[in-house]
This record gives C-alpha cells, structure tokens and sequence, in this order.
C-alpha cells in the first residue's frame, strides 16, 4: 500500500476476531477514536489468531468508527518457546503489573494459582479474569505483539499438570545453586507469593522442577519472573 500525503500509518495492532464487521465500537471506539485520537484516513493493523490486517479509517461517528481493508497476511511465528509463567496468587493490583509485563516479555500463558501463603482467599474470580485479559489485550498493543496469551486462575497447585512441559524452573529463594536455563520448545516458571513457597508446596514441586536462584537479593513477586523472561527476549 502507498500512503499519501495526508493518511498516516499508526504503527498499532489490535486483536479482533470480528474483522469483516468494519466497525469500531465499545472500548475499542474509546481506545482507538478518544484517547489515540485516530482520525479518518489513519492506518494501522488489527489482527486475529491467523492474519494480521492493514487497515484504513474511513468514517467516524459519535459512538461507531468504520475501516476498510487495505492488505491482510498469515501471521509467521518466529521460532520461540512457548512460555506459562505459573505465579503464586499475589494481592491487590500485582495481579494487574504482572499480566500486563509477562505478556509485554512474551509469555504465551500465564497461570494464577493459589498458594499456601497466598493472601487473597479463593473466590469466584470471572469478573477478575475479564480485567485482567483486557490488560493483555494492552499490553498487546503496547509490545506490538502477534498473539494473546491466555489467562487463567487454579485452587491448587495439584491442579496443574506439568508433564506437557520441556523444562519447569521453580524460582526459589532458599536455592543456592546455578542452573542454566535452557531455551527449549515448551518451558513453565513458577514463581511464589509474597510469603514465598511452602515447604510442603516445595517438596511437591521438587519432584518435576528444576530450582533455580536469581542471585542474592530477594525480589518481590511480582518481579521476580521478569529476571528470568529477560532471558528469553
């Protein structure tokens, strides 16, 4: 596609599985029209779990936008390793810092579970986990992401099943050893809450996981998978 002089290309991409509506509405309208200020004529690309599309404004009313397509393409996914980050459930808006990072350090799962000296109690968390996938979504946008990972939350550590992984690292604080980390097809990282892990919890998770140090300082939960994702980038 050639832009002239008055259409400009909104480096921006938005997953959207009902492409062929051509229509922008809700919080989509809002994000879009009123805090990015698209104009008519803009460019920029939506995407679905198969294409990615460049797309055009053409008409902007009080609540709905319309857009047509310019060009759509098959998503090619680079050779990386599909990564869950398993963390032990945090308080308060943790929950939000670490959906919105994971996903900007490309993780491709991420796994809420309730630990032992996890805070917050279980209850029913779908109005918590509607939140929390429009975060990715946001954070999608912001790493110019291709795919959306997907967000869940378990009761229990025996709930998870970690045979369909490659690798499983368990960061633990009382771990003194070194262990190279591997860049292998499928890997998990667990990561506890702000008590850290139990030592029932531990020995569990000792028979399947690989405990891994991140050096001498303690690092809080909700930053403690960034080390390790860095890695990965």
């Amino acid at each position: 596609m050639v832009l002239d002089g008055n259409t400009k290309l909104k480096l921006f991409s938005f997953y959207n599985l009902a492409i062929n509506k051509k229509t922008i509405t809700d919080d989509l309208y809002n994000h879009l029209i009123k805090s990015l200020r698209f104009k008519v004529g803009d460019c920029f690309y939506f995407f679905d779990d198969e294409k990615e599309y460049l797309c055009q404004i053409l008409s902007i009313g009080k609540d709905v936008a319309s857009y047509d397509i310019q060009e759509e393409h098959l998503i090619i996914q680079k050779n990386k390793p599909f990564i869950t980050l398993i963390q032990g459930y945090p308080k308060g808006e943790k929950i939000d810092f670490i959906c919105k990072y994971a996903t900007i350090f490309n993780v491709q799962e991420i796994i809420f579970v309730y630990m032992k000296r996890s805070i917050p109690k279980v209850g029913d968390n779908s109005h918590k986990l509607k939140r929390l996938q429009s975060i990715i979504l946001e954070a999608v946008t912001i790493a110019h992401r291709r795919s959306v990972p997907k967000v869940s939350i378990v009761n229990n550590l025996k709930d998870l099943d970690l045979n369909s992984y490659n690798s499983v690292y368990l960061l633990d604080e009382n771990e003194k050893t070194h262990h190279q980390i591997k860049k292998e097809e499928r890997i998990a990282i667990i990561v506890g809450p702000e008590g850290g892990i139990d030592d029932s919890e531990r020995q569990i998770l000792s028979k399947s996981c690989t405990k891994v140090s991140l050096g001498e300082n303690i690092l809080t939960t909700e930053s403690a998978a960034l080390a390790i994702l860095a890695l990965f980038l």
